[in-house]
């Protein structure tokens, strides 16, 4: 069944069960003779093997839920479970002790009450079950647990540092502390007063709980919640009709029934893996993973660059990102002579409208690999790079990272060659600099820049930041293989590029 439901899919053809017979939505202008035929040789197990799938949320919560030594536990997808697994990047993940959490840190001014505040930390972390995790190896299996409400060590810290300044730095940035995912809390708040009206307040999030769009939903919640403490009102939040453990239950569900369909498909359109290069004024040879130190480098498009870009969207219908993808690639590709080239990149992973309002760990990154000719154009390999994000988005219960891990042959010393590069789009600049400020007239919410990672797996980081008419690129590198003055180099080398062939 799965290898005709993958032929339907390849043919663009919906199908799903409708009191008992099939509904199927053809493209027009598809012969689809051969295939209708095949349906109905196969109609009464297409139509039971497609009612299985239709399993409930609540169905899939029950078959995800673990009894265990009196304890009730949730089963996690494998994205979370590399962060459950202490064992996976262990040298890596010891000698960083931020690796893989997500940091923000604000400077408020102001009148700004500690106490109320901490109290609204305490009813955002009774919400949401996620920021009540901790993650249990179970039977040989990744399971989480939620923990109870209202326990003391999920309060904020508080201190009063006014009279010692050399301790707000290590204690804001939480330079003594280290998440346990067995023992938890995974989300930790600190709260400086540094001046009579001046604090430092510090959040960080475990990333097998949270992502970037999850602190952003927090902390907007959590200043909503203040507010209306403030002004002895009751805050207004929507009511959360599913938890965590509710999603990862669907997510799980999803991966099981499209697994052998997505590894066919992945099967099918690569049978090698992409060729090796080296891009320019990188290093010969890396450093170990826990020595790639992490440093960042920052400009700004210039302003015709957006106008293009406005262009050619319009002449492709491609977004913004995809043509920066595409510039990156026919960039690389002329600087290096090939033309089948893979870049990572992050997805949000809220696919349900629900999950808007949730706080998890949904984003991931991906890759999207593009083969193209020497002699394609510009708009011919925007086509292809706006394919192959299509097809990315289409097929992740068995990723194409997957399917590039199993073409690799017995003994293979290449490592992950093929993920040199991430790239990341984002169509406002907002949440980088201030948050808050329209809620209050007597305070001010100034973010202070927190480094993401000490440390960078891959090659670089392309993050592009769109606001009006301006994009601004933060590039952040592995400095082990770069020199600052050969980086800056590179990009503006490709900032010219991209100038002249929009």
């Amino acid at each position: 069944m799965e290898e005709l439901l993958y032929k339907l899919k390849r043919h663009n053809i919906d199908i799903d069960t409708v009191d008992d017979q099939l509904r199927l939505q053809i493209p027009e202008n598809l012969q689809a003779g051969e295939l209708l035929q095949e349906i109905r040789n196969n109609k009464q197990e297409l139509i039971a093997h497609l009612k299985r799938k239709k399993i409930s949320a609540d169905e899939a919560l029950a078959s995800s839920r673990i009894e265990h030594e009196g304890e009730c536990y949730y089963a996690i997808t494998r994205f979370q479970a590399y962060w459950a697994n202490e064992e996976i990047d262990r040298e890596f993940k010891k000698n960083d002790n931020i690796h893989g959490s997500i940091n923000s840190m604000y400077e408020v001014i102001g009148a700004f009450d500690a106490a109320v505040f901490k109290r609204c930390v305490v009813a955002i972390v009774n919400r949401h079950e996620s920021l009540r995790a901790t993650f249990h190896k179970v039977q040989n299996r990744y399971l989480m647990r939620v923990e109870p409400t209202d326990l003391p060590q999920y309060e904020p810290v508080y201190r009063d540092l006014r009279n010692d300044v050399p301790a707000v730095e290590p204690f804001v940035r939480f330079h003594d502390h280290r998440f346990s995912v067995t023992q938890g809390p995974l989300f930790a708040v600190r709260i400086a007063r540094v001046k009579d009206e001046r604090y430092t307040v510090s959040f960080k999030m475990h990333h097998i709980i949270g992502d970037a769009l999850s602190m952003r939903l927090l902390l907007q919640e959590l200043l909503q919640v203040y507010d209306a403490c403030r002004k002895d009102q009751h805050s207004q939040l929507p009511a959360l009709k599913k938890q965590y453990k509710d999603y990862l239950a669907v997510l799980n569900l999803y991966y099981s029934h499209h697994y052998q369909q997505h590894r066919l498909y992945w099967k099918e359109r690569y049978n090698t893996l992409p060729p090796p290069y080296t891009i320019p004024g990188a290093n010969s040879t890396p450093a170990e993973l826990n020595k790639r130190i992490c440093k960042t480098a920052s400009f700004l498009l210039p302003p015709e660059i957006t106008t293009k870009l406005g262009a050619m969207a319009g002449r492709t219908s491609a977004s913004f990102f995809v043509i920066l993808q595409t510039a990156w690639k026919k960039f690389l590709s002329e600087k290096t002579g090939v033309t089948d080239l893979t870049i990572g990149t992050s997805i949000s992973g809220r696919d349900q409208d629900d999950m808007q309002n949730q706080v998890g760990c949904y984003a991931k990154t991906v890759l999207v690999r593009t083969v193209f000719e020497p002699a394609d154009t510009f708009e011919q390999v925007v086509d292809k790079v706006k394919h192959s994000n299509e097809e990315m988005k289409s097929y992740q219960a068995f990723t194409l990272f997957d399917a590039l891990m199993e073409l690799r042959p017995p003994g293979y010393a290449g490592g992950t060659h093929f993920q040199k590069v991430n790239m990341h789009f984002e169509d406002s600049m907002d949440m980088r600099d201030e948050f808050g400020n329209s809620l209050f007239r007597d305070l001010r919410f100034a973010r202070i820049h927190t480094v993401s990672n000490s440390h960078i797996p891959i090659d670089m980081q392309l993050s592009f930041y769109a606001s009006g008419q301006e994009i601004a690129l933060e590039v952040q590198y592995d400095s082990s293989m770069y020199e600052a003055a050969a980086l800056n180099s590179l990009i503006h080398d490709f900032i010219n590029y991209t100038n002249s062939v929009l």
